[in-house]
């Protein structure tokens, strides 16, 4: 008996969760769709409307597609330095490797995985936002990032953004539910170190979340103590664990 209640307030507890993956696809997947049929941005037919498309629209297929396409054509051996692209190129490879894993010749596959992509982004939000709120709360505060074009238009066309995110809200959202829950561990830091620097291999400007894990490294070290109480209450904390130290600074220098 008590077990089921266990896994029925489990259950519960998801449920704000699995509405908002259901809204997120049935909003984003029709466009996704629509997308992979859609001309190239410079075909003649497109000309009209240039102007007014999104600008996410635009750097997909005149910036991310092109080196996609190249890096599947250099397969398995893409060219990662002199690539025609500002950022890092770990979303590229994604796409590119899923292309051809799939065998799959147009866009299909990879606006299918950045949707999900972008929809584990938001799900990672809400979780964390969930630990520290009720489960219904934490939809109503994530609702604003999800329905934000910075967001949403990353679900509908290939962008870097939202996997870098992902994977920025992941290593974070582990560290301060640990502390949170004064359950840190050096394991866990190595993880956190692990997710920020994928990260960076997508997006080189989220470097700064080395800052982060390496607090929370010192945070749970016996250095913590000297933490001031308004940063992080006493009761909040960890246990102090050198090794806790050792795994945020190793956990920090990853993403660097």
């Amino acid at each position: 008996m008590g077990d089921t209640l266990v896994v029925e307030k489990a259950m519960r507890r998801w449920i704000p969760g699995i509405i908002l993956v259901i809204t997120l696809l049935a909003l984003a997947g029709p466009l996704a769709l629509l997308e992979a049929g859609r001309p190239h941005v410079s075909a003649p037919e497109m000309e009209k409307i240039r102007k007014s498309l999104p600008s996410e629209l635009k750097d997909q297929d005149d910036y991310h597609l092109p080196v996609i396409e190249t890096m599947r054509e250099e397969w398995p051996q893409p060219d990662i330095v002199a690539y025609e692209s500002a950022t890092a190129p770990g979303y590229h490879l994604l796409m590119a490797g899923a292309t051809e894993l799939t065998g799959s010749s147009g866009k299909g596959v990879m606006l299918a995985l950045n949707l999900l992509v972008g929809v584990a982004f938001v799900v990672v939000v809400w979780w964390t936002a969930s630990c520290f709120a009720s489960p219904w709360s934490a939809l109503a505060l994530v609702a604003p990032l999800a329905a934000s074009k910075y967001v949403f238009a990353g679900l509908v066309w290939l962008t870097t953004d939202n996997l870098a995110w992902a994977l920025v809200f992941m290593a974070l959202g582990l560290c301060v539910v640990a502390v949170r829950r004064a359950r840190l561990s050096p394991w866990l830091l190595l993880l956190a170190g692990v997710l920020a620097a994928g990260a960076v291999w997508t997006r080189q400007i989220h470097v700064w979340t080395a800052a982060p894990i390496g607090f929370v490294g010192l945070l749970g070290s016996p250095l913590g103590r000297l933490v001031p109480g308004f940063v992080v209450p006493a009761a909040s904390r960890p246990a102090g664990s050198w090794a806790c130290l050792g795994a945020g600074c190793v956990g920090g220098a990853l993403p660097v």
